[in-house]
């Protein structure tokens, strides 16, 4: 199946560009990032990359959360880990 262009997957790249944010301790860049993936809108995206975004949704809920323990940030960032890979339906 061919890769689909970054622009079909601007969960992907959202999930890219947060855990760059996130690696280099960019804290600014990091809340511009989650504010960003909060307006991601699926409007004429493939029904995977709407489930790609709802994921995306959840783990900036989690990252955003006051009350979020350690496990639950890092579960969350290892998500983002595996988002940002970008993989196809059928692909590991």
């Amino acid at each position: 199946m061919p890769r689909l262009s970054s622009t079909d997957q601007p969960a992907v790249e959202c999930a890219r560009r947060i855990l760059a944010a996130w690696n280099e301790g960019q804290g600014t860049m990091l809340e511009e990032e989650l504010g960003r993936a909060a307006t991601l809108r699926p409007d004429g995206l493939d029904s995977f990359e709407m489930e790609r975004i709802e994921l995306l949704e959840s783990i900036v809920q989690s990252l955003h959360s006051t009350g979020a323990s350690h496990d639950q940030v890092r579960g969350a960032l290892r998500l983002l880990e595996h988002l940002a890979k970008g993989s196809q339906p059928g692909q590991a």
